[in-house]
Parts: structure tokens; sequence; C-alpha cells
């Protein structure tokens, strides 16, 4: 499972760009983070 999950992760870094995958790891972040915060 670990082995085919490491596949998934070197098949979408080698299809992607670095922006992209940084992209898409920052709106990760960003919607993780983010709270509605009410002044």
């Amino acid at each position: 499972m670990l082995e085919l999950d490491r596949t998934l992760e070197d098949h979408l870094v080698e299809t992607h760009t670095h922006i992209e995958v940084a992209r898409y790891v920052a709106s990760r972040s960003d919607q993780a983070e983010v709270q509605p915060v009410s002044d």
C-alpha cells in the first residue's frame, strides 16, 4: 500500500509542474489554516 501511494506521488510530481504542485499545496494549506474571524 505504501509503495503504491509513493508511486502515485511520484507520478503526480512528474506529470505536474512544480508551480502547479506548489499552488495545490498552498491552496490546501490555506483552506486548512484559514479560520473565520469576526471582529
